[in-house]
């Protein structure tokens, strides 16, 4: 015997492992679209005056489909609000699963 021994590389050294790919962050993509935000917040409250100057109004185009392409790309969807009724039989729902879980606990195993 030589006195060498043979050590397994780790996996993580090898070519082959996988790396983590980055998320894609929505914030940083949204963030950067205040400029349409505020742009629909006029138009929305009637306080969008149109500019007579054709690049202008180019511009808030480009900048508004911009922004919603963004909102399409990270899935962005605005949760539904839900009706009185429905957030009492929800609620009804949450307290019936707590109750149940509860009573299982406390039964005495034999």
């Amino acid at each position: 015997m030589s006195g060498i021994t043979n050590k397994r590389k780790s996996d993580a050294s090898t070519s082959n492992a996988k790396k983590k790919k980055a998320r894609a962050g929505i914030t940083n993509d949204i963030n950067d679209h205040e400029y349409a935000k505020t742009l629909v917040t006029d138009i929305l409250a009637n306080r969008y005056v149109l500019p007579e100057d054709d690049d202008t109004i180019n511009q808030h185009l480009i900048s508004l489909a911009s922004y919603t392409r963004s909102l399409e790309q990270n899935n962005i969807v605005l949760p539904q609000k839900k009706s009185k009724q429905e957030l009492v039989a929800a609620a009804e729902k949450l307290a019936g699963a707590c109750n149940s879980g509860i009573r299982k606990q406390m039964q005495v195993r034999r």
